[in-house]
């Protein structure tokens, strides 16, 4: 393993690859399919014995090294690698497309992954790999399941492995109760550790904490009897983290807790938090993604926000940070600040994080662009739903207009718009088309309430507070911008965008 390694790294280091033709290109596919179905560490083992038993040419370790890097979380390696390996040879175009794919779409480049993930169909109409690329970066722009996609799919691959994980990502993203699925296929699948795992994450998401810790711990043993030490330990950290849903609740009629409803903020309230241990700037410096570690046996939050002031503040939800002991914030770049206090409205629900270093600049939402909604504006909600601390590397994007300029009889500091909020979405900027903030995610309406009361169910109402609350609170004094700017289209909006949107991580010791 470390033998291969080096060699990775020797190639994304210069040396020049020889375009040698592999002896048995079913060595190369059979080890790409066990990096499509996450098997990693397979994955590591086969190309080390693979190729020092001359099964693969050079170029085919630069392709699935690449591969590799970018489905464990180093898409700025697989970048350099595969650029690199493209240059020495006139083969496996398609390939050298999809690995380039797979590393701008785990970047959330999603036009550049697009892009590449197309060229790759087009020159191998087989190649399933690039074409689950497209289906994913299709729903994260719509904000939804390309369900009719992904069903066709597997009907046409016989329940192909890699189709239905690429399908359970995007739904836990975008339907996160919709346990059936897990359970489709876990019947398809079988009884192993990715699909006992999904079971738990649908499950933990439909507010069932218990059963959920019931399933992950099922998910661990499972890879541990798979050897699949990556995955073991990824669930060990979640379970460690939530240990306080291991014993099962005492009222079998409520076995599951129900989130507490959130209430105005009373008044106004200043929150110092402790100064973090931070790393040595060596050991982050070169991640394309830096880790939130988080060591407590506490509560931990997540929660969506913008940066402003120069980059020195997040906005947020008061609920978001409210009781918070310490929090952390990562950028839609992946690059990690911590809190060192923050202050709550009286008013409404807003709170403002004071970060103890700031982001660049000219990552900020500069004050005279937070301006009001007006009914009928198109928009882009962007944040990070239903992301836990071990996930969600990149905020996602939503299409959707105002509904109404005021919200629910007729507030005037709120409004209504049909983008679908989810949890994790609180506090994260609501953006005109043009770039500018028109206000921040808050709340969606409780269907189960509005049904009891008006025996009707409404669809796509969710609310936002408005920028003049947001410019209130930070007490701007400047006017809101009214200057013409382009129009951006969605995957536009999203490069130029997420820079400027955070994922919020409090902890509640």
């Amino acid at each position: 393993m470390i033998k291969l390694l080096l060699i990775m790294l020797t190639i994304c280091g210069g040396v020049i690859i020889q375009p040698a033709i592999a002896n048995d290109e079913s060595h190369f596919n059979a080890i790409k399919v066990l990096i499509d179905e996450r098997g990693l560490e397979s994955a590591l083992s086969q190309m080390k014995a693979k190729s020092e038993g001359g099964h693969l040419s050079d170029v085919e370790v630069a392709i699935l090294s690449a591969m590799f890097f970018a489905e464990s979380g180093n898409p700025a390696k697989a970048l350099g690698i595969i650029e690199k390996a493209e240059f020495t040879t006139t083969q496996f175009e398609s390939e050298i497309a999809e690995a380039k794919a797979r590393a701008y779409f785990k970047q959330g480049n999603l036009d550049k992954a697009s892009k590449f993930a197309q060229e790759a169909f087009d020159l191998d109409r087989s190649n399933r790999s690039a074409l689950l690329i497209l289906i994913q970066a299709s729903g994260e722009l719509a904000g939804a399941v390309q369900r009719d996609s992904f069903e066709k799919l597997l009907r046409e691959s016989n329940n192909d492995r890699a189709v239905w994980l690429a399908y359970l990502d995007q739904t836990l993203r975008f339907e996160p109760q919709n346990k059936s699925l897990a359970d489709r296929a876990y019947i398809a699948l079988g009884d192993n550790g990715s699909m006992i795992e999904y079971r738990a994450r649908f499950t933990f998401q439909s507010n069932q904490p218990y059963v959920a810790y019931e399933l992950f711990t099922a998910a661990m043993d499972a890879y541990e009897n798979e050897q699949n030490s990556i995955s073991a330990n990824r669930v060990k950290r979640w379970l460690a983290i939530n240990q306080k849903y291991a014993d099962k609740p005492k009222d079998p009629q409520q076995s599951e807790k129900k989130p507490p409803e959130v209430s105005k903020p009373p008044r106004l309230e200043r929150r110092n938090m402790p100064m973090p241990q931070l790393r040595p700037a060596n050991q982050t410096a070169n991640l394309e993604i830096e880790p939130i570690d988080i060591d407590t046996d506490g509560d931990v939050f997540t929660g969506s926000g913008f940066i402003t002031n120069k980059g020195n503040w997040i906005v947020t939800n008061r609920h978001v940070i409210e009781g918070a002991d310490r929090a952390i914030v990562r950028d839609g770049l992946g690059k990690i600040r911590h809190v060192k206090e923050y202050y709550l409205d009286e008013q409404q629900d807003i709170a403002i994080l004071v970060l103890h270093d700031p982001f660049p600049a000219n990552q900020a939402v500069d004050e005279g662009d937070i301006i009001d909604p007006v009914g009928g504006d198109e928009l882009y909600l962007m944040g990070y739903p239903l992301a836990s601390v071990l996930g969600a590397h990149h905020p996602s994007i939503t299409e959707g207009i105002v509904s109404k300029g005021a919200g629910f009889s007729n507030e005037p500091t709120e409004f209504l718009i049909t983008a679908n909020l989810n949890q994790g979405n609180s506090g994260g900027p609501i953006f005109s088309v043009d770039g500018r903030v028109l206000g921040i995610a808050v709340a969606k309406l409780d269907k189960v309430k509005f049904l009891e009361a008006d025996k009707s169910i409404p669809e796509d109402v969710n609310i936002g507070i408005k920028g003049k609350e947001v410019r209130r609170f930070m007490d701007v004094s400047t006017a809101p911008s009214n200057d013409a700017r382009p129009i951006l289209a969605p995957r536009d909006a999203y490069s130029e965008l997420r820079g400027k949107v955070v994922l919020i991580v409090a902890i509640d010791e």
